[in-house]
Order: C-alpha cells, then structure tokens, then sequence
C-alpha cells in the first residue's frame, strides 16, 4: 500500500500489443453493486478482482454486472470484459478449521489476443495474530496464520505452474514486498502495480490500476 510513480515505464517506450487494465479492490465484505457499475462505466477496466465480495450468489457460476462477465469463488469476485472460460478451485488444507473463505482460483479469459488465466487469490491476514500479542495471548495465533499464509502461497505457485496459458496473479496477498513469504513466493512474478500503475493503493479505494501489455 502507498503512492506509487512507474518511473521506470514512464521512461521506457509504449509497448506493443494490447494493454489491458486490470484493478484489484477489497470491498471488505460490502455490497458494491452500483458504486462498481458506475466504476466500471467511468474507467472500462478489462479485469477486476475483488476480495471479500458479496455481491454474486451462485458459488462457481458464471454471471454478468455492467456487461462484464463475473464469477465468484468463496469470498472473491472476478470480473472480465473478455469471455470467461474454464474455472477451477483449490482450498489449502486446514482453511476450513481456521474457518476463513480466502481461496484460490485459476480461471481462463478469452482474450482477443488469445486466452490467458488469472490467478485470483486472497491470503490470509495475520491481523488477528497482531491483535494477539497487543491482547498478551502469546504469539501462538500469529505464528498459525502466518503459516497458513505460506501454505496458500506455496499452493498458488504450484496451481499456477500448472497452467496452460500465461498467467496474471491478481487478489491480495495481504504481503508486503519486504515479507519473507512474499520473497519466496511471489518475488519471481513482475510487480505490475509497481512497475505499471500510478496513484495510491489503498486497502478500499480502487484508485491503483495495473497496466500489462499482453504482446512482446
């Protein structure tokens, strides 16, 4: 989270090929239908995912808002201008005993430049560890979520890699850029908010928006 200025795709050239934009927003449990409708008439992102989404019923099923294609997976909403193709989940081990909806999903976008996937994720946040400690409970909650944390990332990577298209991981991470997890893990992947976007990122504002051209 924070401002952030591309200064090094402000002095590189355009890219070749279609740029798609793509903006991740945590509603944080909201229903967001019509600020996003008008959202989504103003800025024509291509994708957008959103955690803690509410707004879609149907688990799995493919709906639309606005003329965009939608679907939703536990907490998370995936939005797409572009048709939406196969669909599939995956839950870490010991998500359902920690009683949290964060989850992963690959899903293929039918783009016209050909098809890619979106890695649509939301990780745990060890919010509630850190409230531990200021509480005195002892580190026990902080250290469960943590590692919770990297068997979701750890689980991600692997269903990306299985991909059969390229890839764009998009959700939250809930990981800073300086995290130990997020070094391991995620390092490997470019940073689009960072290298592409302009403005601030906030946790309920959907001002950062990415730009990825989809040629070389």
């Amino acid at each position: 989270m924070g401002f952030n200025v591309p200064w090094g795709a402000l002095a590189q050239p355009k890219p070749r090929g279609r740029t798609l934009r793509i903006v991740e927003f945590n509603a944080d449990g909201k229903t967001l239908k019509e600020p996003l409708e008008r959202f989504f008439a103003k800025e024509r992102p291509d994708i957008i995912v959103i955690p803690e989404c509410r707004m879609l019923g149907t688990h799995g099923k493919h709906t639309t808002l606005a003329g965009f294609q939608g679907v939703r997976f536990e907490g998370v909403c995936l939005f797409s201008r572009f048709l939406l193709g196969k669909f599939a989940e995956k839950r870490p081990t010991g998500l359902d005993e920690l009683g949290t909806e964060d989850g992963i999903a690959l899903t293929t976008v039918e783009s016209p430049d050909g098809p890619f996937q979106i890695l649509a994720l939301h990780l745990e946040t060890v919010r509630k560890g850190l409230e531990a400690l200021v509480r005195f409970e002892g580190p026990g909650r902080l250290v469960q979520l943590t590692e919770l944390r990297r068997r979701q990332s750890q689980l991600a990577l692997q269903y990306a890699q299985q991909a059969e298209a390229p890839v764009l991981v998009v959700g939250d991470l809930n990981l800073p850029v300086e995290s130990r997890i997020y070094s391991e893990f995620w390092s490997r992947f470019g940073n689009g908010f960072t290298q592409c976007a302009g403005g601030m990122a906030s946790r309920n504002t959907p001002a950062g928006m990415a730009f990825v051209s989809t040629t070389s």
